[in-house]
């Protein structure tokens, strides 16, 4: 038969952590969740006064696609504040895009680029993200999280390029 180890047997751990040292890595742990959650909330605050401060674009070359998106009414809108197309908003989603690259683009590439954001709400992409931003407040300390984090941004752009490459205009949409 197999001997048991000693430890084992008495019942007593085989890794004893002095409490101080629990307490210091407990402190560790929620400084920076706190931190983690602080940024993640003035960020959102930001995210919030950037998207009210936007300015709506009426244009019907891109209507149709903004009406599907599970229910949710998606506005296009101009902001000198953002350096790329992107959408914000949980509840009344929000594509912003740069004056400058609205005035850029021609009505398909216009498209391509709300065909883009829109399917970043279809795949709930701003909840995915958001659940990701929440598991980094609660283990802030696990980097195989962080590097998940990273690989779930990146499949997302990819995903949502995907979908509009599959509508045929490849070569317009890598230029």
């Amino acid at each position: 038969p197999l001997a048991a180890h000693p430890d084992t047997v008495s019942g007593a751990p085989a890794f004893h952590l002095d409490p101080r040292s629990s307490l210091a890595v407990a402190a560790v742990w929620l400084l920076l969740s706190l931190a983690r959650g602080t940024m993640l909330l003035t960020g959102a605050l930001h995210l919030r006064r950037l998207a009210h401060r936007a300015v709506p674009v009426e244009t019907n070359a891109v209507a149709d696609l903004l009406r599907t998106a599970h229910g949710r009414t998606v506005q296009l809108c101009a902001s000198d504040e953002v350096a790329r197309p992107s959408v914000l908003g949980f509840f009344r989603p929000r594509i912003l895009v740069p004056p400058a690259l609205l005035e850029a683009l021609s009505t398909e590439e216009l498209r391509q680029v709300v065909l883009h954001e829109m399917e970043h709400l279809h795949r709930h992409d701003d909840w995915t993200n958001l659940l990701q931003k929440l598991g980094l407040v609660l283990f802030p300390l696990n980097p195989a999280l962080e590097w998940v984090e990273r690989q779930l941004c990146a499949e997302r752009e990819l995903a949502s390029d995907d979908r509009v490459m599959s509508t045929g205009a490849r070569k317009a949409y890598a230029l």
